[in-house]
């Protein structure tokens, strides 16, 4: 009887044993995954910032846009400190922080944002805060656009209209169509860009699109097709198209931005793990 009870003692010890030993090692695992998981992502940020307090303005924008594409929350924190401050003296490193602010998507840098599209001298930098400032706050755009009258630059003209087109409000789709054959090849590269985003989608969602053209993000919209694409937006109700279109669109925000996430992180996953 004591031999049986010995026995069964030792088990329960050896139990415990078993279950502390293995209560401390998940607890391991569990606090080297989160530290593991903080170092993955200040990773980015560290290298964003790295760029941008370089002395180049070349650095500087690379970091930006280093920051646009990763999570880099201290790399947006200082490019905005740096926009409200007014201490950035490169316009391509103004645009450059403008887009990362909007893309980053935190309606916290609206207001800095929208100073930059409102009061910067330069309008290549205000055509890329205007759509910033539709990306972080669409009402608020909306609102500010609309009480503040255009400048006569054709920079600040086109990015007012991708903004507008940005939150699904084609009234700025002529000025678009205007700028991508009568601006400079710089200016009419974010304007066709803005209209394969925004306006080739509405014209394929009721079959209206020119099928002889294969126009992919990045592509110049050529003469022809604009003034082939002016034809047919004649023809049709193009606010109403966009409205229907924002409505399913808002359906599957959720289920976009979750797969936009995922891919994101296996993307930083499969780097961090080739990366020497």
């Amino acid at each position: 009887m004591c031999n049986h009870q010995s026995s069964r003692q030792k088990l329960v010890r050896r139990w415990r044993r078993i279950v502390y030993t293995s209560s401390v090692l998940a607890a391991f695992i569990v606090i080297a995954a989160a530290l593991g998981w903080h170092a993955f992502r200040t990773r980015h940020d560290r290298a964003a910032l790295k760029l941008l307090q370089s002395a180049s303005g070349i650095e500087r924008r690379e970091g930006a846009w280093h920051a646009a594409n990763h999570d880099a929350p201290r790399a947006l924190v200082w490019m905005a400190r740096r926009l409200y401050e007014r201490s950035e003296e490169d316009p391509d490193a103004r645009e450059s922080y403008a887009h990362a602010l909007g893309r980053g998507g935190d309606p916290t840098y609206f207001d800095v944002v929208e100073r930059v599209a409102q009061t910067d001298p330069d309008g290549y930098v205000c055509q890329s805060a205007w759509l910033a400032t539709a990306r972080l706050d669409a009402d608020r755009f909306a609102a500010v656009a609309e009480g503040t009258p255009p400048r006569d630059d054709p920079w600040e003209q086109s990015g007012r209209a991708a903004a507008w087109l940005e939150i699904g409000d084609v009234r700025g789709v002529d000025d678009l169509l205007h700028w991508a054959v009568a601006g400079t090849e710089q200016q009419a590269r974010p304007v066709s860009l803005a209209l394969t985003r925004g306006l080739a989608p509405l014209l394929e969602a009721v079959g209206r699109w020119p099928s002889e053209y294969d126009i992919r993000e990045g592509n110049l919209w050529p003469a022809a097709l604009v003034a082939e694409v002016q034809r047919r937006c004649r023809t049709l109700d193009l606010q109403a198209i966009a409205d229907d279109t924002l409505r399913h669109r808002e359906r599957t925000a959720r289920v976009q931005r979750n797969v936009g996430r995922m891919n994101r992180a296996r993307e930083h996953v499969v780097r961090y793990l080739l990366d020497p």
